[in-house]
């Protein structure tokens, strides 16, 4: 499900004392006492850099949602900030404050990840504006359902095609790391959603949601010659831009020639265009054609590894719905199509009702 996350909270305290301030709600399970981000600059630490945000304005917006004194200290309470302390080194070094930060601009579950990795704690949980993981997006599917537990496979490729409850860097570390992620809601003490990773013989899902991404753009270069070099030639050129190329397809070759077509972001798609251009000129390509009024819709689940018919599934609910395909990609546990942005809702609806994904759980 699509939210904005909160990346930092600035709490006051709510008892009337020196007001302190802590960072995103995130907590550390270890098998002795709860360990923790939320470091308060009670322990005389300098202002912390890039985690936390002005604790003026978070207030209002935590009491609104009926956040009081009670659910704050129950985040809080038991934290073993000795241990936190000593492992990330805060305080003085040579005379000069060592400030906290995260890891890469918007890093803060990655950033919680990697200290929960680090203090050994069997489990991370970041809790953030939704209570969970679900098969779509409910702003979307009223029906989608919240899903109690997922793969780090599966919750990898959800993320990387448009689910942006966890960022992809903190579930790759997390997969990297063996460390169990706890998705939950900072509103509520409701279960939330547990990524680990699942045995063989657990992994009997067929499909476990459909995501969209909305951020893309397709780029074509036609008329291109069907010789050895020319795919290198064109993308080592963007990789040399740094932009980052998610789906490709070449056609069947014409005559000698052949057109290759591929995604980008929509906010690289002009320094793409422009690249394809001049590598056109260079190698005797065609005309170069964008377009940004595209979306990707995908299915993920484990279970398609094991399962032919997934894709004609998918295929044939959108061919249903009147939706038309432009790409296809797969992988083993992912199906994504390019489609046009104006069908993404009634795509999302059709995928998930083929796949009967309101029963989940």
């Amino acid at each position: 499900m699509e939210a904005e996350r909160s990346q930092a909270r600035g709490l006051h305290d709510l008892d009337g004392e020196d007001h302190r301030r802590v960072g995103q709600d995130v907590q550390l399970r270890a098998e002795g006492p709860v360990l923790g981000r939320e470091l308060r600059d009670r322990f005389a630490a300098p202002p912390v850099a890039g985690v936390t945000e002005d604790a003026q304005s978070a207030p209002r917006g935590l009491l609104r949602q009926g956040v009081g004194a009670a659910a704050v200290r129950r985040h809080c309470k038991g934290i073993d900030v000795e241990k936190v302390w000593s492992t990330c080194r805060l305080g003085r070094e040579n005379g000069v404050h060592l400030e906290i930060t995260t890891l890469g601009r918007g890093g803060s579950d990655v950033t919680a990840v990697a200290l929960a990795s680090a203090l050994g704690a069997e489990s991370c949980e970041i809790y953030t504006d939704v209570p969970g993981v679900f098969t779509a997006d409910p702003r979307i599917v009223p029906e989608a359902r919240q899903l109690s537990r997922l793969s780090y496979d599966e919750m990898l490729e959800m993320a990387s095609s448009g689910a942006v409850v966890l960022q992809t860097r903190s579930v790759e570390y997390a997969k990297f790391a063996r460390v169990r992620l706890h998705v939950r809601s900072t509103w509520s003490d409701a279960p939330g959603t547990v990524v680990e990773e699942a045995p063989e013989m657990e992994r009997i899902r067929l499909v476990t949601g459909v995501t969209h991404d909305l951020d893309v753009a397709r780029l074509t270069i036609r008329d291109l010659p069907d010789v050895p070099g020319i795919a290198h030639r064109i993308f080592s050129a963007l990789a040399a831009r740094h932009i980052n190329v998610d789906m490709i397809v070449q056609t069947a070759s014409r005559g000698e020639r052949a057109d290759i077509s591929f995604t980008v972001t929509r906010s690289e798609a002009g320094a793409a265009e422009e690249t394809m251009r001049e590598v056109g000129r260079e190698i005797g390509g065609g005309e170069v054609s964008a377009a940004e009024d595209v979306a990707k819709v995908s299915i993920v689940g484990a279970g398609m590894a094991s399962s032919p018919g997934v894709a004609s599934a998918m295929f044939g609910a959108l061919a249903e719905a009147g939706v038309n395909i432009q790409m296809i990609s797969t992988s083993e546990i992912k199906v994504s199509c390019v489609i046009s942005a104006a069908d993404t809702a009634k795509a999302v609806r059709a995928v998930h009702r083929a796949f009967n994904l309101d029963a989940l759980r």
